[in-house]
Protein backbone atom coordinates (compact mmCIF):
# COMPACT_ATOMS: atom_id res chain seq x y z
CA UNK A 1 0.00 0.00 0.00
CA UNK A 2 2.49 2.66 1.04
CA UNK A 3 4.48 1.69 -2.48
CA UNK A 4 1.71 2.79 -4.80
CA UNK A 5 1.12 5.82 -2.69
CA UNK A 6 4.50 6.83 -2.59
CA UNK A 7 4.03 5.93 -6.56
CA UNK A 8 1.32 8.22 -7.23
CA UNK A 9 2.26 10.95 -5.12
CA UNK A 10 6.18 10.74 -6.47
CA UNK A 11 5.67 10.19 -10.28
CA UNK A 12 2.03 9.44 -11.30
CA UNK A 13 0.79 12.91 -9.98
CA UNK A 14 3.26 15.33 -10.64
CA UNK A 15 3.47 13.38 -14.37
CA UNK A 16 -0.25 14.12 -14.67
CA UNK A 17 0.11 17.84 -13.64
CA UNK A 18 2.23 18.39 -16.10
CA UNK A 19 0.56 17.08 -18.98
CA UNK A 20 -2.57 18.89 -18.07
CA UNK A 21 -0.08 22.04 -17.93
CA UNK A 22 0.73 21.38 -21.36
CA UNK A 23 -2.70 20.99 -22.75
CA UNK A 24 -3.84 24.06 -20.73
CA UNK A 25 -0.96 26.03 -22.60
CA UNK A 26 -2.32 24.01 -26.34
CA UNK A 27 -5.86 25.22 -25.49
CA UNK A 28 -4.92 28.79 -24.91
CA UNK A 29 -2.74 28.86 -28.11
CA UNK A 30 -4.66 27.67 -30.49
CA UNK A 31 -6.94 30.96 -30.48
CA UNK A 32 -3.60 32.89 -32.35
CA UNK A 33 -3.94 32.63 -36.20
CA UNK A 34 -0.33 31.17 -36.49
CA UNK A 35 -0.98 27.97 -35.18
CA UNK A 36 -1.55 25.29 -37.90
CA UNK A 37 -4.69 23.46 -37.08
CA UNK A 38 -3.09 20.21 -38.03
CA UNK A 39 -0.10 20.18 -35.94
CA UNK A 40 -2.25 21.38 -33.03
CA UNK A 41 -4.66 18.41 -33.54
CA UNK A 42 -1.94 16.36 -33.38
CA UNK A 43 -0.35 17.70 -30.40
CA UNK A 44 -4.05 17.25 -28.54
CA UNK A 45 -4.28 13.74 -29.57
CA UNK A 46 -0.89 13.31 -28.12
CA UNK A 47 -1.58 15.19 -25.22
CA UNK A 48 -4.85 13.24 -24.42
CA UNK A 49 -3.56 9.87 -24.95
CA UNK A 50 -0.50 10.44 -22.05
CA UNK A 51 -2.80 11.98 -19.68
CA UNK A 52 -5.79 8.96 -19.62
CA UNK A 53 -2.90 6.88 -19.84
CA UNK A 54 -1.29 8.05 -16.74
CA UNK A 55 -5.21 8.00 -15.15
CA UNK A 56 -5.38 4.68 -16.06
CA UNK A 57 -1.83 4.14 -13.95
CA UNK A 58 -2.76 6.34 -11.05
CA UNK A 59 -6.42 4.79 -10.38
CA UNK A 60 -4.87 1.52 -10.74
CA UNK A 61 -2.12 2.31 -7.66
CA UNK A 62 -4.75 3.75 -6.13
CA UNK A 63 -7.53 0.42 -5.98
CA UNK A 64 -4.26 -2.01 -5.43
CA UNK A 65 -2.93 0.23 -2.64
CA UNK A 66 -7.07 0.37 -0.92
CA UNK A 67 -6.89 -3.81 -1.51
CA UNK A 68 -3.82 -4.16 0.53
CA UNK A 69 -4.47 -2.10 3.23
CA UNK A 70 -6.02 -3.92 5.24
CA UNK A 71 -8.38 -1.81 7.74
CA UNK A 72 -10.16 -0.06 4.89
CA UNK A 73 -9.37 3.15 6.37
CA UNK A 74 -7.21 4.06 3.37
CA UNK A 75 -10.44 3.42 0.93
CA UNK A 76 -12.92 5.32 3.17
CA UNK A 77 -10.90 8.41 3.34
CA UNK A 78 -9.86 8.46 -0.68
CA UNK A 79 -12.03 7.21 -2.61
CA UNK A 80 -14.04 10.21 -2.96
CA UNK A 81 -10.56 12.71 -4.46
CA UNK A 82 -9.95 9.79 -6.07
CA UNK A 83 -13.15 9.44 -8.13
CA UNK A 84 -13.42 13.33 -8.16
CA UNK A 85 -9.96 13.06 -9.90
CA UNK A 86 -11.03 10.72 -12.36
CA UNK A 87 -14.16 12.50 -13.52
CA UNK A 88 -12.05 15.66 -13.54
CA UNK A 89 -9.71 14.14 -16.57
CA UNK A 90 -12.61 12.24 -17.77
CA UNK A 91 -14.27 15.14 -18.88
CA UNK A 92 -11.07 17.25 -19.48
CA UNK A 93 -10.03 14.90 -21.80
CA UNK A 94 -13.05 14.46 -23.75
CA UNK A 95 -12.80 18.42 -24.05
CA UNK A 96 -9.88 17.87 -25.72
CA UNK A 97 -10.62 15.17 -28.35
CA UNK A 98 -13.56 17.35 -28.85
CA UNK A 99 -11.48 20.44 -29.89
CA UNK A 100 -9.70 18.15 -32.47
CA UNK A 101 -13.01 17.19 -34.10
CA UNK A 102 -14.35 19.41 -37.68
CA UNK A 103 -16.10 23.10 -36.14
CA UNK A 104 -15.19 22.00 -32.69
CA UNK A 105 -12.63 24.26 -32.26
CA UNK A 106 -14.51 27.40 -31.74
CA UNK A 107 -13.81 30.04 -28.88
CA UNK A 108 -16.60 28.65 -26.85
CA UNK A 109 -15.26 25.21 -27.08
CA UNK A 110 -11.63 26.39 -26.60
CA UNK A 111 -12.94 28.14 -23.26
CA UNK A 112 -15.14 24.95 -22.11
CA UNK A 113 -11.88 23.02 -22.38
CA UNK A 114 -9.31 25.34 -20.16
CA UNK A 115 -12.13 25.52 -17.74
CA UNK A 116 -12.33 21.54 -17.33
CA UNK A 117 -8.15 21.53 -17.73
CA UNK A 118 -8.37 23.83 -14.89
CA UNK A 119 -10.47 21.85 -12.34
CA UNK A 120 -8.21 19.08 -13.45
CA UNK A 121 -5.10 20.45 -12.26
CA UNK A 122 -7.45 21.34 -8.90
CA UNK A 123 -8.47 18.10 -8.70
CA UNK A 124 -5.13 16.79 -9.20
CA UNK A 125 -3.34 19.26 -6.25
CA UNK A 126 -6.33 18.03 -3.83
CA UNK A 127 -5.72 14.30 -4.50
CA UNK A 128 -1.81 14.94 -4.38
CA UNK A 129 -1.92 16.40 -1.06
CA UNK A 130 -4.44 13.86 0.37
CA UNK A 131 -2.35 11.42 -0.83
CA UNK A 132 0.99 12.70 0.45
CA UNK A 133 -1.14 12.81 4.02
CA UNK A 134 -1.98 9.09 3.61
CA UNK A 135 1.12 8.33 3.02
CA UNK A 136 2.58 9.51 5.55
CA UNK A 137 0.37 8.41 8.02
CA UNK A 138 1.45 4.86 6.31
CA UNK A 139 5.07 5.25 6.71
CA UNK A 140 4.43 6.86 10.18
CA UNK A 141 2.53 2.93 11.20
CA UNK A 142 5.14 1.02 9.26
CA UNK A 143 7.74 2.81 11.40
CA UNK A 144 5.95 2.17 14.29
CA UNK A 145 5.23 -1.12 13.42
CA UNK A 146 8.96 -2.06 12.75
CA UNK A 147 9.74 -0.24 16.69
CA UNK A 148 7.32 -3.06 18.30
CA UNK A 149 8.71 -6.21 16.44
CA UNK A 150 12.42 -4.30 17.56
CA UNK A 151 10.97 -4.23 21.00
CA UNK A 152 9.70 -7.79 21.09
CA UNK A 153 13.14 -9.30 19.55
CA UNK A 154 15.36 -7.04 22.33
CA UNK A 155 13.38 -8.33 24.68
CA UNK A 156 13.79 -11.72 23.31
CA UNK A 157 17.48 -11.59 22.92
CA UNK A 158 17.81 -10.35 26.40
CA UNK A 159 16.02 -12.81 28.05
CA UNK A 160 17.99 -15.65 25.98
CA UNK A 161 21.05 -13.99 27.15
CA UNK A 162 19.54 -14.07 31.35
CA UNK A 163 19.10 -17.74 31.21
CA UNK A 164 22.68 -18.07 29.19
CA UNK A 165 23.94 -16.48 31.74
CA UNK A 166 22.09 -18.12 34.90
CA UNK A 167 22.77 -21.71 33.39
CA UNK A 168 26.77 -20.60 33.07
CA UNK A 169 26.42 -19.23 37.10
CA UNK A 170 24.60 -22.58 37.93
CA UNK A 171 27.22 -24.14 35.97
CA UNK A 172 30.67 -21.93 37.44
CA UNK A 173 28.93 -22.74 41.05
CA UNK A 174 28.58 -26.32 40.82
CA UNK A 175 32.04 -26.63 39.49
CA UNK A 176 33.00 -24.53 42.06
CA UNK A 177 31.88 -26.18 45.15
CA UNK A 178 32.96 -29.42 43.84
CA UNK A 179 36.70 -28.56 43.73
CA UNK A 180 36.14 -26.49 47.22
CA UNK A 181 35.01 -30.12 48.85
CA UNK A 182 38.04 -32.10 47.32
CA UNK A 183 40.46 -29.22 48.23
CA UNK A 184 39.55 -29.60 52.36
CA UNK A 185 39.77 -33.17 51.61
CA UNK A 186 42.87 -33.65 50.15
CA UNK A 187 44.30 -31.08 52.69
CA UNK A 188 43.36 -33.37 55.53
CA UNK A 189 44.53 -35.98 53.51
CA UNK A 190 47.95 -34.12 53.58
CA UNK A 191 47.94 -33.21 57.37
CA UNK A 192 46.89 -37.00 58.07
CA UNK A 193 43.54 -36.08 59.56
CA UNK A 194 40.48 -38.29 58.83
CA UNK A 195 37.06 -37.18 58.44
CA UNK A 196 34.08 -38.52 56.87
CA UNK A 197 33.63 -39.40 53.54
CA UNK A 198 33.18 -36.88 50.78
CA UNK A 199 29.73 -36.71 48.92
CA UNK A 200 29.96 -35.01 45.78
CA UNK A 201 26.54 -33.33 44.10
CA UNK A 202 28.17 -34.12 40.81
CA UNK A 203 28.31 -37.25 38.27
CA UNK A 204 30.87 -35.51 36.07
CA UNK A 205 34.54 -36.14 35.73
CA UNK A 206 35.23 -34.69 38.95
CA UNK A 207 32.64 -36.62 40.88
CA UNK A 208 34.18 -39.77 39.49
Amino acid sequence: DAYYMMEGVLLKLPDAADLLLQARLLTQAKALPQVAPDAFNADLIRLSGLIESNLARTRYGAETAFKNEKTGQLKLRLVDPVQAYDTAIREAVAALRNLTVAGGGGAPAIEAAGQLLARAQAANYTLGERESAELQNLLQARIRGFEQRLTVVVAFVAAVLLVVLYLLLAFYAGVMRTVTRLREASERMRDGREGAAITLDTRDELGE
